[in-house]
């Protein structure tokens, strides 16, 4: 009796394999066939009401897309805020320091001056990039303290 069951059993193996086989086949079949549908291929076996129901899914698809990007979207814009006050902050930050480099440096040229040009210069507004007007027209030094220059 346990032989007649296990011939059984192993001859409907092959049966039962060839079964699976064909429902993959079909399957597949009907996955490769939508997904023409839905890239707009193959629509002219396609019935009125199955075009109907094409429809609805991809525009039921586009709007998962438009959510899901829009959802991008404000997340990059978040980030991008987030990112503008570090920015800024960290803008203040080294204007502060270029402001007390200046402070520093202003107050050691001052101390190394002397006196009579700090008093020239003291009212002077300074510019970062530019000596005081004052200082570059002014004439300290005469034409006797300036010696030719001789090619020997």
């Amino acid at each position: 009796m346990a032989i007649k069951i296990d011939t059984l059993i192993l001859s409907l193996r092959p049966q039962f394999y060839q079964q699976e086989a064909s429902k993959l086949r079909r399957q597949i079949r009907e996955t490769q066939n939508l997904n023409r549908h839905i890239l707009g291929e193959a629509l002219s076996s396609m019935t009125l009401k199955e075009l109907k129901n094409l429809e609805v899914k991809l525009e039921k698809g586009i709007s998962r897309i438009r959510s899901k990007k829009n959802e991008m979207l404000c997340a990059d814009i978040e980030f991008m805020q987030k990112r503008e006050v570090e920015l800024q902050n960290q803008n203040n930050y080294l204007r502060a320091k270029i402001a007390e480099n200046e402070r520093a440096q202003q107050e050691q040229t001052t101390s190394m001056m002397p006196e009579t040009a700090y008093e020239s210069t003291s009212s002077q507004a300074y510019d970062r990039n530019y000596l005081p007007i004052n200082l570059l027209e002014s004439n300290h030094y005469s034409c006797a303290d300036q010696t030719a220059l001789q090619l020997v």
